[in-house]
This record gives structure tokens, C-alpha cells and sequence, in this order.
């Protein structure tokens, strides 16, 4: 999400904002990051959940065993060692997670361990693919999928998936199998995560998880505040799925750039941007949580993050699970405009900071016959593009039953439908109609 143009006279240079598209997703920068994991590149065998690792590993074969054979025990081993980590994991075990464990995955799975005990981890399960062999004897790579959830109850949670590739040294029968690697996919488009690859400090709320860099430690009572406030506010929008609990991430300049992928944002405009991610929910691979992250650096002071909060969460709520996430660029309107309008409600249109600099460009019909994203890289006008959506969804909401505008949002914003027919269909009025009369109310509000 962009900044709103400062008020001033005229209409000066503002600061250039990098544009992030990614696929025309929503085409701002309050990006949906698209996650796409469909070309998995091995067929898991099975989830390891923690207490499955009882049974014993399977017995070692002989000497003349064929390779079929072999595979299989390693298969096996492998998958009783995971669900024992998970055990110790969920018991605070450092011990029964470090395990046989050796470099390079031992500096890895020692931070991986301090940040999930930090979120309050309450699920941690493994899908593991078949082994193969590795570069050198006696050695395996097995590509995982890691199943988990935070801070909440594993019944009431939506779950993140993340891919890893392992790497496993057999020596021997006496001494049993070593985890030597331990790396994130990092050809997911969301990846790193935070979690991932540095330290980080978290605080749990009612309904939501804030969590930083462990140096921001001493903000973080703000950072909670901050989100508990926006979620509240997000609440009376959660109509379609309900959340477990918000994943809210403030993160500094360097954090910014590379968790979940980073941010395209050399100019410091990005303020924040939601993601939808994938996780494995009833064994099947699927939309889930949504994660929202604020690029807290890039804030003038605390009243403007804590506008970014809401109006991320707000993306959150109403895209959670949402079973298609690219929407059409014309639905643009809809998706960023709904996520101002519950950050600003029906405030009075002179003291909603994005109307300072809109007069001249919606005098000169930039949100005329419809509301799509700019693929300008001019400040002010990104940020006019944002508040011709806040203004079109008001009208909206004032001239419509609120049902009717759930019902179109749910279609366009969420399934990707075409916007043109869902809302002739929906609203029963024409569409180029209906984005006149939007044009003239937002002339009249301006």
C-alpha cells in the first residue's frame, strides 16, 4: 500500500512510489504475492505427525538387499526420525530436536527451534517425498513439506505449508541416519520466511501474533496494540472464512526486502502488503492463512502504521482462503477499496488524508468510466487511484444492501470472476452505468 499525498498547494512532484505487480494479481502495491506450489516436484508419501515415531524405525536390510528394498528403509527411518523432532519440538525438547544433527543444518535447525518456540509453534507435521540418492555414499536427499501452525489450537487453525530440502547421511546400523541439510525452498515465490533466517521476537494478543526482528523487541507491546486495534475493526468483515488468528509482521528496512520474498521497494513508498498462503488442510493443498507484513521504516510516525495495520488486516479478513487468488485487474477497485473503507469507515471525506491530493486528478477524469490500477509511477496519483477505490466501494455500500455488496466482493474478489457481469447479475443495474454515477459522486465528494 502506498502513503497518502501529504496536503500541500498545488500539485508538487511527490515521491516516485515502485509499483509492484505481480501476475495482475491486484496490481498495487498492496500486493498478493500469487502462490502457486501445484508443480511439486515429488509425490509426498504420507503426513508424520509428532507421537507417529512410536512404532520404531524400520529394520535395516541385509547386505544383498535390492535398491527398491533400501529405499524403502530410508523412507521409513527418515519419516520416524521427523516425527520424533516433531514431538520434541512441541514439548520445548531442544535436546530430542538437535538430535543427530551435524553442519551445515545444525545452525539452521537451532535458529529454526528458538523462532518457533518464540511464535508459540502448535503444529509441526512432515510430508515426506520418496529418497533419492545423494552426491556422495551412503547419502540421501528427501524434499519435505512442513505443516504448521502458531499460537493457536491445532483444531482452529489454518495452516502455512513450506517445502525444504533435506539431506541425510546413513552411517551405519550402530549410529542410525544424520540430517546434514536442511534448507528452505527458496524457489517458492514466498520464501524466505522470517522464521527462517533470522531472530525474531513475538508477542501473542487475543486475535492476534506480532511478531519483529528480535532487535525491535521494545516495540513490540506497541506493534501488538497496534494489531489487536485492527483486528477488531476487521471483524464485522469476516463473513467468508473466519480467521484463527492474524500473522502481522513488522519488519525493518533489510527484513522488508527479503521475507516472504521481499519487496520491490527502492524508493521506501511500499507501506505494506498482505499474501495469501498455501497449507495442507484435510490432505489437501490448499489457499490458507493470510500473512501481512509492514514495512515499518517506511512509515512517517505511528498514526500512518497503524492506518497500514488496519488496511492490511483488512485484506487478511476478506481474502482469507480465498480459493482464487488472481483477481481480475478490473476487480482492482473492489479488493483495495474495501480495505480503505474498513480502515477509514464513513469518515468525513476532508480529513481522509488521500483526498488532498486527488481534486486535480479526478477533475482531469482519472476515475472516470472505472477505477483500474495505475501503471503510473507517480506518487500522487497511485495514491488518488486509491481513494477513487475507497470512494467507489462507499457508494456501494450506501446505495446497496450490504448482502448484495458481499455477494459481488465474494465473486470478483475473491472466486475472480468477471466484473462487468457478476455485479449486472448481482446489483441488477449497468455496469458502465453504474461507474458514471460512481465518477459523479466522487467528483461531488472531492
Amino acid at each position: 500500500m502506498p502513503p497518502p499525498t501529504p496536503q500541500r498547494s498545488g500539485r508538487a512532484t511527490a515521491i516516485v512510489i515502485s509499483v509492484l505487480v505481480l501476475l495482475l494479481v491486484v496490481g498495487s502495491t498492496a500486493a498478493y504475492i500469487t502462490v502457486d506450489q501445484t508443480d511439486m516436484l515429488a509425490t509426498p508419501t504420507g503426513d508424520i505427525e509428532p507421537g507417529t515415531a512410536d512404532d520404531g524405525p524400520p529394520p535395516r536390510p541385509d547386505d544383498d538387499a535390492d535398491r527398491l528394498e533400501v529405499i524403502d528403509f530410508v523412507e521409513g527411518t527418515i519419516e520416524h526420525d521427523l516425527g520424533n523432532r516433531s514431538e520434541a519440538l512441541l514439548d520445548n525438547d531442544r535436546e530430542g530436536w538437535m538430535r543427530a544433527v551435524d553442519s551445515p543444518a545444525d545452525e539452521q535447525m537451532e535458529l529454526l527451534f528458538d523462532n518457533l518456540q518464540t511464535m508459540g509453534v502448535s503444529r509441526y507435521d512432515f510430508d515426506v517425498s520418496r529418497p533419492r540418492e545423494g552426491s556422495s555414499d551412503d547419502e540421501y536427499e528427501i524434499r519435505v513439506t512442513v505443516t504448521q501452525c502458531f499460537s493457536t489450537p491445532v483444531e482452529d487453525c489454518w495452516p502455512i505449508d513450506g517445502d525444504y530440502h533435506t539431506t541425510w547421511q546413513d552411517l551405519g546400523e550402530d549410529e542410525g541416519f544424520e540430517l546434514t541439510g536442511f534448507e528452505a525452498d527458496d524457489s517458492e515465490w514466498t520464501r524466505p520466511f522470517p522464521w527462517e533466517i533470522e531472530p525474531l521476537t513475538a508477542l501473542a494478543g487475543r486475535n492476534t501474533l506480532a511478531v519483529a526482528p528480535s532487535h525491535m523487541e521494545g516495540e513490540l507491546d506497541n506493534y501488538l496494540s497496534m494489531s489487536e486495534g485492527a483486528a477488531s475493526v476487521s471483524d464485522p468483515w469476516e463473513v467468508w472464512e473466519e480467521p484463527d488468528q492474524y500473522l502481522v509482521f513488522f519488519a525493518d528496512k533489510n527484513a522488508f526486502d527479503e521475507w516472504f520474498g521481499g519487496i520491490d521497494d527502492n524508493d521506501g513508498g511500499v507501506l505494506g502488503y498482505a499474501t495469501v498462503l498455501e497449507g495442507t488442510i484435510e490432505g489437501t493443498q490448499k489457499n490458507s492463512a493470510s500473512i501481512t507484513v509492514m514495512g515499518v521504516d517506511n512509515h512517517r510516525d505511528n498514526g500512518q502504521l497503524r492506518s497500514t495495520v488496519r488496511h492490511e488486516l483488512a485484506h487478511a479478513a476478506t481474502r482469507w482462503a480465498a480459493p482464487e487468488v488472481r483477481a481480475k485487474p478490473e476487480a482492482w477497485w473492489f479488493i483495495e477499496g474495501i480495505a480503505e473503507y474498513i480502515d477509514q469507515g464513513e469518515t468525513d471525506v476532508r480529513s481522509y488524508l488521500r483526498s488532498y491530493g486527488m481534486k486535480d486528478f479526478v477533475d482531469d477524469g482519472l476515475c472516470d468510466n472505472g477505477i483500474v490500477p495505475s501503471d503510473s509511477d507517480d506518487g500522487e496519483e497511485i495514491s488518488a487511484k486509491y481513494g477513487c477505490a475507497y470512494l467507489g466501494v462507499r457508494y456501494l455500500l450506501d446505495n446497496f444492501d450490504r448482502e448484495q455488496f458481499e455477494e459481488v466482493f465474494a465473486a470478483v474478489g475473491r472466486e475472480g470472476k468477471t466484473v462487468k457481469i457478476q455485479v449486472e447479475s448481482i446489483l441488477d443495474v449497468d455496469y458502465d452505468d453504474l461507474m458514471s454515477d460512481i465518477g459523479d459522486y466522487i467528483r461531488e465528494m472531492i
